[in-house]
């Protein structure tokens, strides 16, 4: 019982740590991360869906400007949550 409380506040923690540190690095986006592992596919994808899905254009460049540390802080709290839901 005492180590899932540790691993819920471990998760919460890192979770709000992750979304203060997305305040201080505003560039780190989805799209930056992705042009740093291999511009070729982001851009191959993004032409693909220019020419084939024009309507999940604006959603996909949506959710490449999705900060990083944002994205993960949430998805640590979720996690977080959906433990508690578990454990009660």
């Amino acid at each position: 019982m005492i180590v899932k409380k540790n691993i819920l506040l471990l998760l919460f923690f890192f979770g709000n740590s992750q979304i203060v540190l997305s305040l201080f690095f505003k560039k780190s986006t989805l799209g930056y991360f992705w042009y740093l592992i291999n511009a070729n596919s982001l851009v191959g994808f993004q032409s693909f869906i220019e020419n084939n899905l024009n309507s999940l254009y604006s959603m996909f460049y949506i959710f490449l400007n999705f900060n990083t540390f944002i994205v993960s802080g949430v998805v640590f709290i979720i996690i977080a949550a959906f433990i508690t839901d578990l454990s009660a």
